[in-house]
């Protein structure tokens, strides 16, 4: 009997932990989640797209580019902050990024 209601619950322990999150993937959703809707408020979406390059190339282009860097944060956050020029200049036509 012992063996069964420890067998039951080693197997309600097993049920309950399919698809929980771990505490980085849930601090990865609230970040994202939080920027939600900035691109929209702040206008990037007028020269942005996810896939397709419209004004300035696409955030999957701009992923790709700097994937591995390790100052890749640092350099997107001041282009967006103080805007950029000649970055994409084959994507733009030498159309600079404002901030």
């Amino acid at each position: 009997m012992m063996r069964l209601v420890t067998s039951l619950l080693v197997l309600m322990l097993l049920v309950a932990g399919c698809g929980h999150k771990s505490p980085q993937q849930t601090a990865q959703e609230r970040l994202r989640m939080a920027g939600m809707g900035l691109e929209v408020e702040n206008g990037c979406t007028k020269c942005h797209d996810e896939n397709a390059s419209v004004l300035g190339p696409s955030w999957k282009a701009v992923a790709e580019r700097y994937q591995g860097n390790p100052n890749a944060r640092q350099i997107l956050i001041d282009s967006v902050k103080n805007g950029s020029n000649g970055k994409w200049a084959q994507t733009t036509g030498g159309v600079a990024m404002p901030p």
